[in-house]
């Protein structure tokens, strides 16, 4: 039972070391742009350019004081299946992180390399405000193609409608966290490790 306890400890020292826990990504950091306001779900298109997994959804907030009523945020393949979705609380409950706020998902969604997908927010009720026009920086493995939006009031729908000016960065909105997809060796050494605890007395 020592031995069984002590291989243990040092296999959790030696993945810790070896597979470090990722800090989640914004998929995008926006700057300037103008501000406009009403209760579309706004959003945009992008390819994921490397396996990830979506840990987090947000939405913007203006002046970083709090939602006045609770915003929904969703994420879908490019053909309109949702993927997953959460519902920010009103208020600053929700995590704030260089202008968007973030609510964790349950389980994290895994985006395959090279396709498409969509995320959009809507407000529940009222209008909401969110930028337009904006100076935007892609994370590496996020590739943006264009602003979508839909004009079912307070209710999450899927951003079918293109930008009118498809190569001007619109529509935030909402915006996503992720980290990079595990790689094989983490669950070769997991693997390993059970293999190992089986035959180790």
């Amino acid at each position: 039972m020592a031995g069984r306890a002590t291989l243990i400890s040092v296999s959790l020292v030696f993945l810790v070391s070896v597979c470090p826990v990722e800090a989640a990504t914004p998929a995008v950091s926006i700057s300037s742009g103008g501000v406009s306001s009403d209760r579309d779900n706004n959003g945009w298109r992008f390819q994921a350019l490397s396996d990830i997994e979506v840990v987090s959804l947000g939405a913007w907030d203006e002046g970083e004081d709090g939602f006045p009523m609770s915003v929904a945020v969703g994420l879908w393949t490019d053909g309109g299946v949702l993927l997953d979705m959460v519902t920010l609380p009103a208020g600053t409950g929700a995590t704030l992180d260089n202008g968007f706020r973030y609510g964790a998902l349950n389980n994290p969604v895994a985006l395959d390399a090279g396709q498409f997908y969509r995320v959009a927010s809507t407000p529940t009720s009222g209008d909401l405000e969110f930028r337009v026009d904006v100076s935007l920086v892609s994370a590496q493995e996020i590739g943006f193609d264009s602003g979508y939006f839909s004009t079912t009031d307070n209710v999450l729908t899927f951003p079918d409608q293109q930008s009118p000016f498809p190569a001007v960065p619109d529509f935030f909105g909402a915006n996503f966290q992720y980290v990079p997809e595990p790689s094989s060796s983490f669950f070769l050494l997991i693997g390993a490790l059970g293999f190992f605890m089986r035959r180790c007395p």
